[in-house]
């Protein structure tokens, strides 16, 4: 494609695919939002699997949900859906176990998940997988986290994946940790999340910076939300530095961004249990609280057209954002 932005290559494209409706129903709906503009998010099709909390990878064509909470039990496929265009996913392959709440880091060539909870597993896996995201197929085996971790958040530069691990071996936990992204092994480690640790939030990156934003931990009750955003620079390691806050405090609000703006999408607050459909955003080389930028919608022609989804644990990612060129 020719140089220039993101808008003069024609990208900038979010994709959210799946979740959870409030209150406890997973749903197959995959949405868009233009990164540059915001708004209403619009249709884009369905997933073969209703599932949430999947792990993210995703190149410059192509976006793909790993795993997840299905309506009944985890789930081992892994789909994916082609970014410019509009439509339902197709089947990539299998991951390597059924999990949900799995992290991701991706570039153009390889994508890497790590984490999750599954039947076996209920306090969390170290493995990582990785997949070639232009090749359909099985994950394989990429290396260890150093330690049994759900809900971490990633993000990444086109070389390096950077995982907050969020929660590991039954306590939250402030480890963040580093892997090369074309190489396989054990993740290194990078530093410390330097505010409440937390776990199962939100993060974006552009290609030299990482932001975690959101979550929850068990201070000062249980599932107490969070709406700070921390920042990294991804090519040094070091501690995170406090970038802002989110417009509302809330778990569950995945992130991704076209390398300039971020967006956090709808979350799960607990004052009152609910969902929450509002759309986050900040540009990343700032730093300040989040704005409000839009909302998850239905747009799908249905007896709900246009009424805004309270869904949370939607996985999204785009064809911009920090790990590809």
């Amino acid at each position: 494609p020719p140089g220039g932005n993101t808008r003069e290559r024609n990208r900038g494209r979010a994709i959210m695919a799946g979740g959870m409706a409030y209150p406890t129903a997973n749903t197959n709906i995959i949405e868009m939002l233009e990164i540059q503009s915001g708004g209403m998010t619009q249709d884009f099709g369905d997933l073969i699997t209703k599932t949430s909390t999947s792990g993210p990878v995703s190149s410059s064509t192509r976006g793909v949900i790993v795993s997840g909470l299905a309506p009944s039990a985890r789930t081992n496929a892994i789909e994916f859906v082609t970014i410019a265009s509009t439509g339902n996913a197709t089947d990539f392959g299998d991951y390597v176990s059924p999990l949900g709440y799995v992290g991701g880091v991706s570039n153009e060539t390889r994508g890497v998940t790590c984490g999750g909870s599954g039947p076996s597993s209920p306090t969390g896996t170290d493995q990582m997988a990785y997949i070639t995201i232009a090749t359909a197929g099985d994950a394989t085996n990429f290396g260890d986290l150093s330690g049994n971790a759900q809900g971490a958040m990633g993000v990444q530069s086109s070389t390096r994946g950077v995982f907050n691990l969020g929660y590991a071996d039954s306590s939250f936990v402030n480890t963040i940790e580093f892997i090369t992204i074309a190489t396989t092994g054990d993740t290194t480690d990078f530093g410390d999340l330097s505010r409440t640790n937390s776990a199962f939030g939100g993060s974006c990156c552009s290609s030299t910076r990482g932001l975690f934003a959101g979550g929850y931990n068990n201070t000062p009750a249980p599932a107490t939300e969070v709406n700070n955003i921390d920042f990294i620079t991804i090519a040094s390691t070091g501690n995170s530095t406090d970038f802002g806050d989110l417009v509302t405090a809330g778990f569950y609000n995945y992130g991704t961004s076209n390398k300039t703006r971020g967006i956090f999408q709808g979350r799960l607050t607990t004052a009152p249990t609910s969902g929450d459909p509002i759309i986050d955003s900040v540009i990343i080389s700032s730093t300040g609280n989040a704005v409000d930028f839009g909302q998850m919608h239905r747009m799908d022609s249905g007896p709900a057209d246009g009424q805004a989804i309270r869904r949370r644990g939607a996985t999204t990612m785009s064809d911009s954002h920090g790990g590809l060129s």
